[in-house]
């Protein structure tokens, strides 16, 4: 049987013992002080009360690859926020484009992708991640998704594997 009583952790106002009087009495609720939120969690709530839109950032080091992606995600009405070709221009975007999805190539030059994804997890961990790969090892893909990686688009993609990579993320999103 569920009890009536509601928990502390479900409101603002309490009770308190000393201003109880007899059950058939109704009295005001006194407020009480919210237990203290940390800085993680601030951000969280502040994200959940936000109509969040999602914002995409292309890190890949073939301007072709980011332009096909870009193009396609634009045709589906996701705004994509930036697009990198570096290291370097992946962090300073991710610094200041509020970008909620990051589509990384796992395979580049300068970083690996994987390196690159235990970077964004670290300092940036409302961001979401996919990887974008023609590799399909099952150590790597167990390696991308044990750093935060939620999604993979696979090399040669289509329109609709990345449609269909971004909606789900989309989706999280929504549901937060």
């Amino acid at each position: 049987m569920l009890s009536k009583t509601p928990s502390p952790n479900f409101g603002l106002y309490a009770q308190s013992a000393s201003s109880r009087t007899p059950s058939n009495s109704l009295t005001k609720p006194t407020k009480t002080s919210a237990p203290k939120k940390n800085k993680e969690d601030q951000m969280i709530a502040s994200l959940i009360e936000q109509e969040e839109e999602l914002r995409v950032i292309i890190f890949d080091d073939s301007d072709y690859t980011r332009k096909k992606i870009i193009d396609i995600l634009e045709q589906a009405k996701y705004q994509v926020v930036g697009d990198a070709s570096t290291p370097t221009e992946a962090m300073m975007l991710l610094q200041t484009s509020k970008a909620n999805l990051i589509i990384i190539d796992v395979v580049m030059p300068e970083i690996g992708g994987l390196e690159f994804a235990k970077f964004v997890h670290d300092k940036f961990p409302l961001v979401m991640m996919v990887m974008l790969t023609s590799i399909t090892y099952e150590s790597l893909i167990l390696e991308c998704i044990a750093t935060g990686v939620l999604d993979f688009i696979y090399r040669p993609f289509t329109s609709q594997q990345v449609i269909d990579a971004v909606s789900k993320i989309d989706l999280l999103l929504k549901k937060k």
